[in-house]
């Protein structure tokens, strides 16, 4: 007759631990790809609100300026020459404020930065170093003088301000370009 020997055998044979492992590895493979994708987009996130956020504080200032102030035309008749229209787009912007003083922005290539001149005074960079402007063109409306005849223009003056900019912090790479029509509400002083 047989003998039926009852054994107390408890545990997992490797089979089964090999399964157990590969499975368990995979899971928390799957949980890192997850939350290093997640790290990713909230980087690209930060970056794209620091960049608009930027760049809102420059063409606000540009906006504020271009609004109380008008186009310097005489200092463009000697880059273009006395009568000649402005040449859209340019890159410096040259304006006469409400206290007759010059004020001129103009595109640094170098340091790829915006940059602000009052009179004769020292050149200011108007951006963070944590921001790139790739781009900055100025298109003047209308490219000669409306004033030159003495007679309210029958265009009212704008400018538009075209800039590109991205961020130059960490390997997040946010880019943004904005266009602004901005008329000038001061020109006839």
């Amino acid at each position: 007759m047989f003998k039926y020997f009852k054994t107390d055998e408890h545990g997992f044979s490797i089979m089964e631990l090999v399964v157990a492992t590969g499975i368990f590895s995979i899971l928390v493979l799957a949980t890192f790809g997850i939350f290093s994708s997640s790290l990713r987009g909230q980087r690209q996130v930060l970056a794209q609100t620091r960049l608009q956020r930027e760049t809102q504080l420059i063409m606000e200032t540009v906006s504020k300026k271009i609004r109380t102030s008008r186009v310097d035309y005489t200092e463009y008749e000697t880059v273009f020459g006395s009568g000649n229209p402005i040449i859209n787009p340019v890159q410096e912007l040259i304006l006469i404020d409400q206290a007759d003083a010059r004020v001129k922005f103009s595109y640094d290539q170098i340091n790829q930065a915006i940059n602000l001149q009052l009179d004769a005074g020292p050149i200011n960079p108007m951006s963070s170093s944590d921001i790139n402007i790739t781009n900055l063109n100025f298109f003047i409306e209308p490219t000669t003088n409306p004033f030159a005849t003495g007679l309210l223009p029958s265009v009212q003056p704008r400018i538009t301000v075209v800039m590109s900019i991205q961020s130059s912090v960490g390997n997040s790479l946010a880019k943004l370009t904005v266009q602004q029509t901005i008329p000038q509400l001061g020109s006839s002083f």
